[in-house]
């Protein structure tokens, strides 16, 4: 049962929480959301596009510092068990509290009181330190690639579809690597 489940209970706390957060940022924002068919599906693209090249951009970084960083990218949401569609609503909330916050809030501020090219790096960079990983340059390039989208259609809502579209093809991803790992094997008494 979810209720007996303190990890769980934590989990919608936090969902209900953002959620929350999103209904009253959305009318609020300084870009406007509006739904455009060209919009989503440049946002689906570019969600794509950057889930291949932030792979790439790991693994050649990974290849350059000779660690192994191709295990799971979001350790935080493959960790946790959800459930499928648990992990794809959060995926969901979570890229449309960022992309409010980052790139439509943020971006918009700083633009107004220190102009476009210091605001574009205060944006990407904030960005890319909240998610306290050391994925720093794939974060920086992500959060570039999300605001020249929401730039490009001065909407918000292209960069939400394409964080989320980004989540979610890594968390799909992160589970097939976590069901191809062999499970833990009981270490033997060496003697």
């Amino acid at each position: 049962m979810i209720l007996r489940d303190p990890k769980r209970i934590g989990d919608a706390l936090s969902l209900i929480v953002l959620l929350t957060i999103v209904w009253f940022l959305w009318p609020k924002s300084p870009f406007p959301v509006s739904f455009s068919l060209e919009g989503l599906i440049g946002g689906f693209v570019v969600g794509i596009v950057v889930f291949l090249a932030s792979s790439l951009l790991t693994l050649l970084i990974s290849r350059v510092n000779k660690k192994h960083l191709l295990k799971p990218k979001d350790a935080d949401m493959a960790k946790h068990n959800r459930g499928l569609l648990g992990n794809l609503l959060f995926a969901i909330v979570v890229s449309a509290f960022e992309e409010l916050l980052f790139r439509s809030f943020l971006f918009h501020y700083a633009n107004v009181f220190l102009g476009t090219k210091i605001a574009f790096v205060i944006s990407i960079t904030i960005f890319a330190l909240s998610h306290f990983n050391n994925r720093f340059i794939e974060l920086c390039f992500m959060g570039a690639a999300f605001l020249l989208l929401m730039l490009n259609y001065d909407n918000v809502l292209p960069p939400i579809v394409a964080h989320a579209t980004n989540n979610v093809a890594t968390y799909v991803i992160d589970r097939l690597y976590q069901s191809s790992e062999p499970k833990s094997t009981a270490k033997h008494k060496l003697s």
